[in-house]
């Protein structure tokens, strides 16, 4: 052979970042997490779920892109799916995220996913199954097989599972269970629906903090997805605030109330006395919920009086308690000419149900 070519090939097998193209994963039929799947060009296989219904174990992969990013797992699952025999073992490509989040799911060429008497799935079913694993609290959660069948229903076959009776056909399946369910496919869905949310969840999140760096750590920032973002807040050190400021900055008014408030409590003292910080987050005071204003009330103490002329145009907005906390910051100060001209026009408002606050407050302060 060739020097060149060996050298060449030997060359791909070692040197950092250059992989071999692994055979192509399965499309994902539906997904609620499309760009996790750009780029994949190698897998390695990182642990196994365990399959308690058929004593089966399932080897799951991380799968990389060409950088050797992580950016999903996946898991070929080849296991039966019907306790009758009369249904044929289901393939399925089942993908989670790198917070162990189900996000979609794909088949192998030749290998449809069918109910009851080989009928094929239609499209509204393989909608209607993603849905099913989307949903964690899902009807199935902490259910045995027995418990999906209605015994007083008239079955059209009875089957022996483990020493129970149980009816395969979806005309015995519980109502409260078959609305949710693939009609005709009860046991594949129950079967799937384990193995989404079994033991790979907590093996996945485990793994986490070993691929952690300050690649994933911009992923996970930049991400649409608000799990991601609450991850890599969690992770921050005080100086990742400045490097990413704009971002987390984009985020308290974009992002969800539990983001809001995870930011403020965990906000190093140093930067609610900047003025970026300062202008953005009490600027957004209006558009935020109750428990938000509160931390940024509380907030004050360290934000200083710039911040707390910012939140006087919006004391209508304020709850009792949230008033007397903002007024408490004043108490020991001394009030500026237009601080005290704008209270006293609060205190006039009859409109404003804690207007009498700010009157006592005022009258407190005219007290020698």
């Amino acid at each position: 052979m060739d020097k060149a070519l060996i050298f060449f090939l030997v060359y791909c097998l070692l040197w950092p970042g250059v992989f071999l193209a692994p055979d192509p994963l399965p499309v994902a039929m539906h997904t609620s997490m499309p760009e996790a799947f750009e780029g994949i060009r190698s897998t390695e296989e990182a642990f196994s779920v365990f399959d308690p219904q058929h004593e089966l174990e399932h080897p799951v992969q991380l799968c990389r892109d060409a950088d050797g990013a992580p950016r999903l797992y996946y898991a070929d699952v080849q296991t039966p799916v019907c306790i009758d025999g009369i249904c044929k073992p289901v393939r399925i490509a089942i993908y989670w995220n790198l917070l162990g989040a189900y996000i979609g799911y794909g088949l192998y060429e030749g290998d449809p996913l069918t109910k009851y008497d080989h009928d094929l799935f239609e499209e509204a079913d393989y909608q209607k199954l993603h849905q099913l694993l989307l949903n964690k609290n899902a009807v199935f959660r902490r259910k045995k097989l027995s418990d999906l069948f209605d015994p007083n229903a008239e079955p059209e076959k009875q089957v022996t599972y483990k020493g129970e009776e149980v009816d395969a056909v979806s005309g015995a399946t519980k109502k409260a269970i078959r609305d949710a369910v693939v009609e005709g496919a009860l046991y594949s869905c129950y079967t799937i629906w384990q193995l989404v949310h079994g033991t790979a969840d907590d093996s996945i999140k485990v793994a986490l903090p070993n691929l952690w760096d300050e690649a994933m750590q911009q992923r996970f920032l930049y991400s649409d997805r608000a799990d991601y973002q609450f991850y890599a807040l969690k992770q921050l050190r005080d100086s990742d605030y400045a490097t990413y400021s704009t971002r987390l900055l984009q985020l308290f008014t974009g992002s969800s109330p539990l983001f809001r408030t995870k930011m403020l409590k965990q906000l190093p003292d140093r930067y609610w006395a900047e003025e970026l910080w300062q202008e953005k987050l009490y600027g957004s005071f209006g558009q935020l919920d109750v428990n938000s204003r509160t931390l940024l009330i509380t907030g004050l103490e360290k934000a200083g009086e710039g911040s707390a002329l910012r939140l006087l145009p919006h004391y209508h907005l304020m709850t009792q308690n949230q008033l007397k906390a903002y007024l408490s910051f004043w108490e020991d100060r001394k009030l500026p000419a237009d601080v005290a001209n704008q209270l006293t026009e609060a205190s006039h408002n009859r409109n404003y149900p804690y207007a009498y606050l700010i009157e006592r407050f005022l009258e407190v302060q005219k007290t020698p």
